[in-house]
């Protein structure tokens, strides 16, 4: 028997990227979520170069995990990465995350974001 090729290469392309989808998506909710009605620290960034501590906005949180965090925002944002300040008494880090979901609130934009690495930000 003779195979032939029965999806096109885009076909293909396409199918690789729904799974894949699928799998980040499933992976990403393997991270138990935790409420995390907190204001935290946020400044956007493009992703290479770090944002100054100046750059940084009030943020209110609203759930968080080992794998990420969810805050609003009053506008639609229009940047894919940012620099998430989490603070407790007497110290913080920063975190560069990707954003991975935007949708519209009952105040402003709920913004999903994935940790990807700790970072230092400079004065």
């Amino acid at each position: 028997m003779k195979v032939t090729q029965v999806f096109s290469d885009q076909e293909i392309g396409e199918i690789r990227e729904s799974v894949e989808k699928s799998i980040a998506e499933a992976e990403r909710r393997m991270s138990k979520r935790f409420h995390f009605s907190a204001v935290q620290s946020m400044a956007p960034c493009n992703g290479s170069e770090l944002p100054r501590k100046r750059a940084f906005g009030k943020v209110l949180c609203q759930d968080i995990s080992t794998s990420g965090i969810s805050f609003r925002l009053p506008f639609q944002p229009d940047f894919d990465h940012a620099v998430i300040r989490l603070s407790k008494p007497h110290s913080s880090i920063y975190v560069m995350a990707r954003v991975t979901s935007i949708r519209p609130a009952s105040i402003g934009f709920l913004v999903g974001c994935r940790f990807l690495s700790k970072v230092t930000i400079e004065a």
